[in-house]
Order: structure tokens, then C-alpha cells, then sequence
């Protein structure tokens, strides 16, 4: 049988849950929010550079004065047929939710009509995420979007 002191045992529970949200949130804001703004930017100024397809086309959204808005990689429209007007280009964003852990985000490219909503990546500790880890999740969240391109488009 359960006891009052248990209620309070099982309550304390949001206490330290209530601690750690506070800690992410402030450990995003004084430190990981630069570290991931600025891997972003290297990332967008190493493929803007390297691949043809990308030139004047990608590039960081997010400002240092609004840390808990994300920060994140955005493309613009891109022409991929001169009888169409090109499909809208993605959006990978790191920000952090409710609990202070920080949600990694695709917004799929779109064309209108059934245009699909974001998906999932990967949901992270601040304390883990270094350059290193951002590299690993722009990278499986270019795998999300790039399935969602017209130019990979599979017939099924």
C-alpha cells in the first residue's frame, strides 16, 4: 500500500526534472547555441563553396539574441526544370523544446500541393552536441531531405 511519503517521493521527481530543463536551457544559450550556429556556418560556407548546386543558395538562419527560436541551415527556392518554378528548399533546424534537450528537425523541400510536413531527426543533450556531433546530424538530416527533392524521386 501506498503512502503519503510515496506521493511525496514520486512528486519530488519534477523537482529534479524541473533542475536539469533549467540546466539545458542555460548551457544552449551561453554555449552550444554558438557552437552549432557556428559548425552551421562552416558546414554552409564548405558546401556553398564545393558544390554547384548549393552556390548563393544556403545559408545559416537563426540570431544570437533569440537562442531559444533554433538556429538552422535553410535553402532557398531551387530551379530544377526551366518548365517548372522550382521546388521550395529545406530547412534543418536545431532548437530547443520544452524540456530543454534540443529537437534536430528537417522541413522537407515542397512544391505546393501536398507539401509534407517536418520530420523528426533526433532529439539531443546540450552537453553532447560539439562540432563534430552537428556534422553527424546535418548529415542524416541531408539524407531526410534529399528524399524529398524531385531530383531523387523514385517511382514506386
Amino acid at each position: 500500500m501506498k503512502t503519503i511519503k510515496d506521493l511525496i517521493t514520486i512528486s519530488k521527481k519534477y523537482d529534479t526534472a524541473f533542475d536539469e530543463r533549467n540546466k539545458r536551457f542555460t548551457e544552449w544559450q551561453q554555449t552550444k547555441f554558438t557552437i552549432v550556429k557556428d559548425t552551421l556556418t562552416t558546414i554552409c560556407n564548405e558546401l556553398t563553396e564545393n558544390v554547384d548546386f548549393y552556390k548563393s543558395n544556403l545559408f545559416v538562419e537563426g540570431h544570437v539574441n533569440l537562442p531559444l527560436d533554433g538556429v538552422g541551415i535553410r535553402s532557398g527556392v531551387q530551379k530544377i526544370d526551366i518548365n517548372r518554378n522550382g521546388e521550395n528548399g529545406f530547412y534543418i533546424q536545431f532548437t530547443p523544446i520544452d524540456n530543454g534537450k534540443i529537437a534536430i528537425v528537417t522541413y522537407p523541400h515542397s512544391i505546393g500541393k501536398g507539401e509534407q510536413s517536418s520530420k523528426f531527426v533526433d532529439l539531443i543533450e546540450p552537453k553532447n552536441l560539439n562540432a563534430q556531433e552537428v556534422v553527424n546530424l546535418v548529415y542524416k538530416a541531408l539524407e531526410q531531405v534529399q528524399k524529398t527533392s524531385l531530383l531523387f524521386a523514385q517511382m514506386d
